[in-house]
Parts: structure tokens; C-alpha cells; sequence
């Protein structure tokens, strides 16, 4: 009777499994003959042998529970796959819950054993702000029923759409109208234009300027701005030109004394450098100057105020010049932020599945400004292949910084990344004509892997000193895998003296060293049909930054072209300025900036001339 009771309570263990003791002469019963006390074992104390409890909540109870002795637990963690770019962007005013909700969505995880964990995936955070501009930072993580956990990082980007910039500059003429009378000379007339949109100047094109003082009549000019949106500007100036009299339709000339733009870092180290004003009637007038500071008043923010000089002769003729202040521009962070990305190399390779490299971002003013890096480019790291991303931040200046990262997703069990070789000294290189000593080549250098390689690259092909041309050295290496990379060094040979661009050792390893100077000749040299007529002066001025602190004013009588510009990187190596719409034939154009001696020298960056302008 006793075995028949122990079969009948083992028939109905699965549904009796909460008993807390055992009688019966079976495996649990510690009287038993055939007690196993591994099998008996209850490591939380609920009176349920460990094999009897239904851990994994499949609704039966066998040995794949974690909690059996039996049960092999599982190290991989769930695969995540995702559609799209790691980054989104999304515009405030568009519905923002529905954009993040899809962002979201397209995200699943998959487990070698649980298969489909996606609703087990946990979202940081479940909901992002349709009201602040901000790069949120968002965590998937999911954990697979062993505990084994993967997690990925995504990114956000709420922002405000940008309003287009629709409107042209202001053109400032000094005079609207200009009376003269036959026989007269036109006074200097000075234009500039100041686009509000791109907190710059820009350019003034003189689209005519037929004016024949020998004859009476209405002569018309038209200039014209453009800004960097694309738009135009036109002011008309009218030259009226009268038969002779005893009239004065001539207008007086201020002179300014010292720089057109001067820096202070308190309203009150300003002090007027002075100013001279003649007439061609009335003579001397300077008394007569009326100086108006505008916005520039004690307690004024930082920032470039215009302070403008008018004078009117007896006849009533009006002339007006303009001097600007930049109050406190030093304070003002115009550096950008920099890029960091973790092993320093920018091209590198990943396996698959495998993560980008972090990239962190630090600013001079704004300090971490990582969580504010935007990327873009298609990356996919599922699929093998090549990928170019770009990182862009800005800091709260409005500076902006930008790195361009190659990433190559390979298999981790193939080698397949080519060596990277580094071509020693210039690429290209220009040497002179030599009939007796020969090329000496300065080879390469190649890392694999980030470690470099030895031997370094085999360099063949051959330079000629003795013969004009152009040669190429091609450097080759292969690494264990076979991954062959090449590299190619071009060797232009030709006579020095004829060749601008090597004259005068531009482009410069430089920056630009600060200058203020006024010139009052130049020289072409080389292959050009330029001429400047009416050159009267050149007023170069250049303290050494980027900021409101590069002026360049023509004196082509009789006009006075302002051409300042943000189209220079004069405090880089390599200094340049590029010339547009300055009416001159030929003109327009961007050159390197270098000193020769006295004199500063523009080379066209395409070698045909030099303009050599002189003290």
C-alpha cells in the first residue's frame, strides 16, 4: 500500500508542487532509500524543489528553468537592428510625438535564444520636448531572459526651421545727387554695402559710369550688392552736369585722420583721431563738421558702431564719411569648438554590428559640447561597405566646427582595409630646372591597422631635373592579407624665375602678420591685360584676426570702392582674399597675400600675374 500511495502522489506532483514535505520513499523523501539531495534542494525557502518551479514562466516546469542544475545559461546578448541614420532630424513646427514615435519604432532586437526581444526594449527618453531645441540623446537597452544586455545610442535633433534671408543689402552713397558744372572734375565718391542678414559687407559692382563733364546733361549710375542668399541691391547716383555759372554745386571733402575702423574695449578710450574738410569755394571748413556717434553711448553692448561725419558749404552742398568703432570685439568668441574623436584617426574600420568610435566636442567659452554634435551621413552596420559621416557642433557663438570620418564595417575574420599611406613633404612638389644635381625623393610612410608598417612603401618612377615636365612617383604596399594600397607624389619641374607662384614663396606657411598701410603704386607682373585706371591709393588694414578686422578700401578716382570682406583667410596658413563685383575688368578673383619688403604683393592663386603694390 505504501508503494502504490508514492506512485499516486508522484502522478500528482505537477499539480500538488506546493506540498512543503515529502513521506513517500522517492527522491525528496529524506527517509527514502533513493533520496538525492542535490534534487531536493530549495535555494529561496518556498517549500519547491528547484526542478519543480517554473522560473521561466512557460507554464512547465522541466530543466530549461535558470534555477536547474541542468539549465545551460546563455552569454550572447540580444542583436539590435535599426532603419535610417543614427540622427534625425525633426523641425519644431512639424508634429513632433509622431516623427520620435516612428524614430523609435524603427528599432528591433533580436536574441540568438529568445528570438524577438523587441517589446522587451526600454526607451530613454519615452518622449522628447516640442518646445526646446535641443540634440537629445536616446538609449535603447534591452536584456535577453539570462540577464545578458545590449544597448544602443541614437540622437534626436528638434530644431526651429531657419527664416530665409530675402532681403539685399543697403547700399550707402555719399551723395544721391551730384551737381557739377562743365570743365568740373567729379569729387571722390565713396560706396559702400552692409547686408544685415550676413553681418558683413559686400561688394559694390559699378554697372555704369558714363559721365562726360564736358558736356551739360543728367548722367545716371547704377550699383549693385548681392549677399551670400543671392540677393541684389541697385542705388541710382544722378551727375547733373550744368552749363558754366557762379553757381557752387560742388560738394565739400572730408578727410578722416588714422584708421577707418578703430577697437576699444570701454566706450570711454574713444577718442575722434581728428578730421579735415575743404571745399572747392569756401576752402578750409573742418570747424563745420558735425560728428554723430549714432548708438555708440556709454553703456553700449559689444559690437561695431558707425559714426558718421557730415559738413555743408555755403552753397548748401552735402558730404557725409563714415569712421566704425568695434567696442569690446575682443571679448567676443569667435573661435570654434574642437572635434575629438576617440583613437584620433578619422578613417577606420569596424566589425559587424560593431559601433562608431565617439566623437566628443569641447569649446574655449561654451566648455562640453558633446551632446550638442550633429551627424550626418547613411551608416549601416549591418551591411558591409564603406561609409562617409560628417559631425558638425556649433557652440552658442554661432562657431562651427566639422569633421568628415571614413568608416569601413568589414568582417571581423577578413581582413580587408588597405593601408593608409602618408606621402613625406609636398605633394605636389615644384623644384627647378637642374642640370646637375638630381631629384631627391622624400618617400612615404603606411600604417595598417593603425600601426605602421615596415618596410615602408616601394616608391617607382623617375624625375628628370634636366627637362621641363611633370613626373609622377607612385609609393605601393601590401599587407598580410594582400590589401594593396598606392599612393602617387607629382613632380612638376620648370624655370623658377618665370613662376609667380614660386617667387614669392606662396602659398605662405603663415598667417598673414598685421598690417595697416596705404599704397600709392603697383606693377603687373606677369601674363595679364589688367589695368587699374585712375589708381589713386590703396588702404590695406589688417590687425590679425577674423573679426570685423579686415578692411580694404580702393581709390580708383572717382570712385572709392569699399571692398571689405569675410572672403579671406588671412589668418591662415596660406593667406588669401578674394576679390567680386569690383567693376574693374580683370580684378575680380582670389589671391594669396604675401610681403615683399615694403611692398604687399597679391599673386592670382592660378599663377598668370602678380599685382605688386608699392608705398
Amino acid at each position: 500500500m505504501k508503494k502504490l500511495s508514492g506512485l499516486l502522489f508522484i502522478l500528482g506532483l505537477t499539480t500538488c508542487f506546493f506540498c512543503t514535505s515529502v513521506d513517500f520513499n522517492n527522491p525528496l523523501d529524506q527517509n527514502g532509500t533513493s533520496y538525492d539531495a542535490e534534487k531536493a534542494k530549495d535555494d529561496n525557502g518556498n517549500g519547491i524543489p528547484n526542478i519543480y518551479e517554473d522560473d521561466d514562466g512557460d507554464g512547465i516546469l522541466n530543466i530549461d528553468d535558470p534555477d536547474s542544475k541542468l539549465y545551460v545559461k546563455d552569454s550572447i546578448p540580444p542583436v539590435f537592428s535599426t532603419k535610417g541614420n543614427d540622427t534625425v532630424d525633426i523641425i519644431r513646427n512639424d508634429n513632433v510625438a509622431t516623427s520620435y514615435t516612428n524614430f523609435k519604432n524603427s528599432v528591433t532586437a533580436t536574441d540568438n535564444k529568445d528570438g524577438n526581444v523587441t517589446n522587451l526594449i526600454s526607451i530613454d527618453p519615452s518622449f522628447v520636448s516640442s518646445f526646446i531645441d535641443s540634440v537629445y540623446k536616446v538609449t535603447f537597452s534591452v536584456s535577453d531572459i539570462d540577464g545578458n544586455t545590449a544597448t544602443i545610442y541614437r540622437y534626436c535633433n528638434v530644431y526651429q526651421e531657419k527664416v530665409l534671408d530675402v532681403t539685399g543689402p543697403d547700399i550707402n552713397i555719399s551723395n544721391d545727387t551730384v551737381w557739377l558744372t562743365v570743365g568740373d572734375t567729379i569729387p571722390l565718391q565713396y560706396i559702400s554695402a552692409w547686408d544685415a542678414g550676413d553681418e558683413d559687407t559686400c561688394a559694390v559692382v559699378i554697372e555704369s559710369d558714363a559721365v562726360d563733364t564736358s558736356k551739360a546733361g543728367t548722367y545716371t549710375i547704377v550699383y549693385s550688392a548681392t549677399d551670400k542668399s543671392g540677393n541684389t541691391s541697385k542705388a541710382t547716383q544722378f551727375f547733373i552736369v550744368e552749363a558754366g555759372s557762379n553757381q557752387d554745386n560742388v560738394a565739400p571733402v572730408i578727410t578722416l585722420t588714422g584708421k577707418d575702423t578703430i577697437y576699444v574695449t570701454t566706450y570711454s578710450e574713444y577718442s575722434e583721431p581728428g578730421y579735415t574738410a575743404t571745399d572747392n569755394k569756401d576752402g578750409t571748413i573742418t570747424s563745420s563738421v558735425k560728428v554723430d556717434k549714432g548708438s555708440f553711448v556709454d553703456g553700449a553692448d559689444p559690437g561695431l558702431y558707425t559714426i558718421k561725419h557730415t559738413v555743408s558749404d555755403a552753397a548748401g552742398n552735402s558730404t557725409s564719411k563714415y569712421r566704425y568703432v568695434c567696442l569690446n570685439c575682443g571679448s567676443l568668441d569667435i573661435t570654434a569648438p574642437v572635434l575629438i574623436i576617440s583613437g584620433s584617426d578619422t578613417i577606420y574600420s569596424i566589425s559587424l554590428r560593431g559601433s562608431t568610435r565617439r566623437v566628443n566636442a569641447t569649446d574655449a567659452v561654451d566648455g562640453d559640447l558633446t551632446d550638442s554634435i550633429k551627424r550626418t551621413g547613411t551608416f549601416d552596420s549591418t551591411i558591409l561597405g564603406e561609409y562617409t559621416l560628417t559631425y558638425t557642433v556649433k557652440d552658442k557663438s554661432y562657431n562651427v566646427a566639422t569633421m568628415h570620418v571614413t568608416v569601413t564595417v568589414i568582417d571581423a575574420n577578413k581582413d580587408t582595409t588597405k593601408p593608409v599611406i602618408t606621402i613625406t613633404g609636398k605633394n605636389p612638389d615644384t623644384v627647378a630646372v637642374d642640370s646637375v644635381n638630381s631629384y631627391v625623393d622624400k618617400g612615404a610612410t603606411a600604417k595598417d591597422s593603425g600601426k605602421t608598417m615596415s618596410p615602408a612603401p616601394v616608391a617607382s618612377g623617375t624625375v628628370d631635373l634636366k627637362t621641363i615636365g611633370t613626373y609622377e612617383i607612385t609609393y605601393t604596399i601590401s599587407d598580410a592579407a594582400g590589401n594593396t594600397a598606392t599612393a602617387v607624389r607629382t613632380v612638376v619641374v620648370k624655370e623658377v624665375s618665370k613662376d609667380l607662384l614660386i617667387r614669392y614663396g606662396v602659398p605662405t606657411t603663415a598667417p598673414l602678420s598685421a598690417l595697416n598701410k596705404t599704397y600709392t603704386s603697383y606693377t603687373i607682373e606677369g601674363t595679364s591685360s589688367l589695368v587699374i585706371t585712375g589708381f589713386t591709393s590703396l588702404a590695406f588694414n589688417w590687425s590679425g584676426s577674423q573679426f570685423y578686422d579686415f578692411a580694404l578700401n580702393l581709390t580708383v578716382s572717382p570712385y572709392h570702392l569699399s571692398l571689405s570682406s569675410s572672403a579671406n583667410t588671412l589668418a591662415s596658413t596660406g593667406p588669401t582674399l578674394t576679390l567680386s563685383g569690383t567693376g574693374i575688368s580683370g580684378l575680380d578673383g582670389t589671391y594669396y597675400v604675401t610681403l615683399s619688403g615694403t611692398n604687399l604683393v597679391w599673386v592670382k592663386t592660378t599663377g598668370e600675374y602678380a599685382i605688386v603694390w608699392a608705398p
